[in-house]
């Protein structure tokens, strides 16, 4: 199956047969329809029937009418009576139709029938439709004088009829002893149409035909819908083999383009338009040229099949072109719409570049004052009132839009001045020229707003840190101070002192830890701590941090759980400082996590980076932004009771970026979350660096 959608004859023998179940598909999903939209499949056909046999009559009865065979038969001449019956010759013949009719008027008085009728009141009982006969009919007498004439007018007007309306009366005096008086008038009159058909049908003409193609159609009609399914079911198979097999060549795995292929898709659709219209413009005529039905319905049948067949390989070719373009990936490329569309793009960005607003709009008036001038001298006065009219109805929106472009630039300058800065200018309807300066007005009030909220943000960090500071240093100072007071009031000779200098080794090593974070912190901000970045197994050294912070970790009844993916990269970082951020983080844990929980340190490749992830429950709610949590001096326990310095998320995060690392913060809850991310310095995973060591 592979090689046969490769092979043209297959190729063109499935095209073929495509194009013929189509063909077959649309006359059986044509007639399931027809017959489900008249319950044809519960009445077996007897309401389409009826419908198809009416609308015939209502073309005969409309046919009748139209061709002035009930005029003439209403208002008869000497002369038309040859006529008339030659007309009629077609509806008396028993061998060329069943089409029974009588005309009546508005009194119910026959007025024209065909000679088959034998009884015309049954025809009432089969079809019946009305018809409106308006005409203006004039009567012209001569007078001796003038009396004889105003009587006959008189009369004439005592005597119309109320479907009759008087139109003109033109009197002209021919002599002294004769007046001629014509008088025209309207004269309107309804006519009723009974029509049948015979019974039995003698004639072949489209009666016969229709009834006898619906009667072999309701009879299959299970047999129809069954095709109509597999015609469907065969299409798609033949569609998709055609498909697959669309560019490709035997023994090849190259796709191929023809000719069509290389053709712009907007070209090849015009092309496809043009070959879908043209061949069928005469063919519709020739089909119904026949006075025959028999003759008729052949040759539309025939039309139809061609049409259906000829199309069906247009859409075809279509469908096939566009998958060997969607193969190679070329749908829109080269379309005649977007090389235009280019051009005219680089001409108005070469324009808008090299031009201000006040050149483009001195070259836009030479240009349309040029074409007033060739107006003027080169054209009539009309063309050149027309090309007035529509300079006018191109400028005076242009106009209009300017002026309110430059009231709302206007406007939002009044408003930044007297509002603030963060007030902006709505620049969704403004003229590209004036949308780029008040954009660049919306950037300054942007930019200015950030420089201020940086600020504002610059103060408030700095008075919370000389607050934090004060009282971070505060605290152990009083300690050590009160202490000392006491040793000199007691000598250290006092059973107490032991306990006193204690306490002050505590507060001194509090002291020394934050002035030394302090300074750690501000290397480690301004980029001025050394960085000896060497590839590091990460592995390892999150073992031996865990290692070490076991203990303490029991010691607060928290359970450390480790881990670590296989095999993991090593990554380009100095160990040294990637210790301390694995010994902030872990510190941090032991002092804030909830005890009777878990520390999890992970590390696995995520997305071509090596991840470290720590994770435990507070202890204290985590009411606090992960932002504001990242500041200096903040801690998670916002009561400040737990001693530390508040720095070690921190200096964590600035010695994480010294390193060319990432450092996130997630809070959920009271789920406290820090990634860290590494691209790997090498291919070579750690284990194999510790078997060749």
């Amino acid at each position: 199956m592979k090689t046969l959608y490769t092979k043209p004859a297959a190729r063109i023998a499935a095209a073929m047969l495509l194009a013929l179940t189509v063909f077959m598909g649309v006359l059986c999903i044509t007639a399931v329809g027809l017959m489900m939209e008249h319950s044809s499949y519960i009445d077996g056909g007897y309401s389409l029937r009826q419908d198809v046999i009416r609308e015939l009559l209502q073309q005969d009865a409309d046919r009748l009418y139209t061709s002035n065979v009930v005029e003439y038969a209403m208002h008869p001449a000497p002369t038309d009576t040859e006529w008339l019956s030659d007309s009629l010759g077609y509806y008396n013949d028993p061998t060329q139709t069943n089409f029974l009719f009588t005309y009546y008027d508005s009194n119910h008085q026959p007025i024209l029938k065909n000679e088959l009728v034998e009884d015309h009141e049954a025809l009432l009982r089969t079809f019946q439709t009305v018809f409106s006969d308006e005409a203006m009919r004039s009567i012209t007498r001569s007078f001796p004088d003038e009396a004889s004439a105003r009587s006959f007018e008189d009369s004439f007007r005592r005597e119309l009829e109320p479907n009759q309306e008087l139109y003109s009366v033109d009197w002209v005096v021919e002599s002294d002893e004769s007046i001629t008086v014509t008088i025209s008038s309207y004269f309107g009159s309804e006519l009723y149409l009974n029509v049948g058909l015979r019974q039995p049908l003698v004639a072949h003409d489209q009666y016969y035909l229709a009834l006898k193609a619906l009667d072999w159609m309701t009879a299959r009609r299970i047999e129809l819908t069954w095709g109509a399914l597999a015609s469907v079911i065969l299409s798609a198979v033949l569609l998709t083999f055609l498909i697959r097999g669309a560019g490709l060549r035997p023994g090849e795995e190259v796709i191929h383009q023809s000719w069509a292929d290389k053709l712009p898709l907007d070209g090849f659709l015009l092309l496809v338009a043009a070959l879908w219209i043209l061949p069928f413009l005469g063919l519709d005529a020739w089909s119904d040229s026949s006075e025959r039905a028999l003759y008729r319905a052949i040759a539309i049948s025939l039309v139809f099949g061609i049409k259906v067949i000829f199309r069906t390989l247009l859409a075809l070719w279509v469908v096939l072109s566009l998958s060997v373009r969607w193969k190679l990936g070329t749908v829109l490329d080269r379309t005649l719409l977007s090389r235009l569309w280019q051009w005219l793009k680089r001409g108005f960005g070469f324009f808008s570049r090299n031009m201000d607003l006040v050149w483009k709009q001195f070259s836009v008036w030479l240009l349309l004052s040029g074409v007033e001038a060739l107006a003027i001298f080169g054209l009539g006065h009309q063309a050149v009132l027309w090309l007035w009219v529509a300079e006018k109805l191109l400028l005076t929106p242009l106009c209009l839009a300017l002026a309110m472009n430059l009231r709302a630039i206007e406007r939002g300058g009044h408003t930044m001045r007297e509002n603030g800065i963060a007030e902006k200018i709505d620049t969704s309807w403004m003229l590209p020229g004036l949308r780029r300066y008040a954009e660049d007005l919306n950037g300054i009030g942007q930019g200015l707003q950030q420089a201020v909220d940086q600020q504002m943000r610059s103060e408030r960090m700095k008075a919370e840190l000389i607050t934090n500071v004060s009282h971070d240093i505060k605290t152990p100072l009083t300690s050590i101070v009160n202490y000392v007071n006491l040793l000199r009031t007691k000598g250290l000779d006092s059973p107490d002192a032991p306990e006193y200098l204690e306490v002050l080794e505590r507060q001194s090593d509090r002291l020394k830890k934050l002035v030394v974070d302090l300074v750690e912190a501000s290397k480690a901000s301004t980029g001025s701590m050394p960085v000896n970045p060497e590839p590091t197994d990460v592995r390892l050294l999150l073992q031996q941090a865990a290692g070490e912070y076991s203990e303490r970790l029991e010691a607060r009844q928290i359970q450390s759980v480790l881990d670590l993916a296989e095999e993991l990269p090593l990554i380009q970082a100095d160990p040294e400082l990637l210790w301390r951020v694995f010994d902030n983080l872990l510190h941090n844990a032991c002092k804030y996590t909830q005890p009777l929980t878990r520390v999890y340190l992970t590390a696995a490749m995520v997305e071509g980076k090596v991840q470290i992830v720590f994770r435990n429950v507070s202890s204290a709610p985590l009411n606090i932004a992960p932002r504001e949590l990242m500041e200096r001096f903040v801690r998670g326990d916002a009561s400040r009771h737990t001693e530390g310095s508040g720095l070690g998320l921190a200096i964590a995060q600035s010695l994480t970026q010294l390193q060319g690392g990432e450092f996130d913060l997630t809070i959920d809850g009271d789920l406290f979350k820090v990634t860290l991310a590494f691209p790997p310095a090498a291919d070579m995973p750690a284990g194999e660096d510790e078997k060749n060591s």
